[in-house]
């Protein structure tokens, strides 16, 4: 039996609303609207993984998607922008391999590599400013995704804004992505280019940043952290202060 603050039916028929209207304007056709249109779904449920390797055992958060009425549009969403994301992702190691293949050939006399590592990346994604940053990477370089960008914002933000789920009593995730959403690791690789990639704010961020390339040799990034190797560590910590992490 469902519980009474569930609000799968009502988002159900919202979704359906919005699909329906981009199918009344040819966004898509009669059978993608068929394949994606969520009926008979279920809330999402929420559960822990232990980081065993990690002090404290933390738990990692995971959303079970299946049967949501979020996870076919999200899937459908996520193929149409991976060639996107495999464009901004184009120094990123693709899995474990791709990185042991990439270390196999570096020379490493006299260096020192090191990671930098987001912690919680997927949860901390801010939603709002990653879908900016997507569409309007997308219209700049003048990308086809099979969609209008006004309706590609609209269902990104919808598919990943309160999303409803369950975790004893009823949630909603107001921003941050989850682990198993179809479109985690996509949002979660956006927002890494766009820190990776974005404008410089001040004259003495560009000096110290000129300084760095110098002396760091960037490699790539790896899951959600950015693999580097140096010849020397001195002034490291120093150079990284300037950056406002608040």
């Amino acid at each position: 039996m469902a519980h009474e603050n569930d609000k799968t039916p009502q988002i159900e028929k919202s979704l359906s609303t919005i699909l329906r209207k981009l199918k009344q304007k040819d966004s898509i056709d009669t059978a993608t609207f068929e394949r994606i249109r969520p009926t008979g779904t279920t809330i999402p449920r929420l559960y822990g993984l232990p980081k065993v390797h990690k002090s404290g055992v933390p738990l990692r958060p995971i959303l079970d998607m299946c049967n949501s009425p979020y996870h076919a549009v999200a899937k459908w969403l996520a193929r149409l922008l991976e060639p996107v994301r495999m464009t901004l992702t184009q120094h990123s190691f693709k899995d474990a391999t791709g990185l042991i293949d990439a270390l196999s050939g570096l020379n490493i006399k006299d260096r020192h590599m090191f990671l930098l590592d987001v912690t919680s990346l997927f949860t901390n994604v801010p939603i709002c400013e990653t879908i900016g940053y997507l569409c309007t990477y997308i219209e700049n370089n003048g990308i086809d995704v099979g969609l209008p960008t006004d309706d590609l914002k609209e269902l990104l933000f919808f598919y990943t804004h309160n999303v409803q789920f369950k975790f004893n009593e009823e949630k909603c995730q107001k921003d941050g992505v989850a682990m198993r959403s179809p479109l985690g690791p996509l949002f979660a690789d956006v927002f890494m280019s766009k820190i990776e990639n974005g404008p410089l704010k001040t004259y003495q961020t560009m000096r110290t940043v000129q300084k760095l390339r110098r002396r760091y040799f960037v490699r790539g990034r790896f899951y959600n952290g950015v693999f580097k190797y140096t010849r020397s560590f001195q002034c490291c910590a120093s150079k990284f202060e300037i950056h406002d992490c608040k």
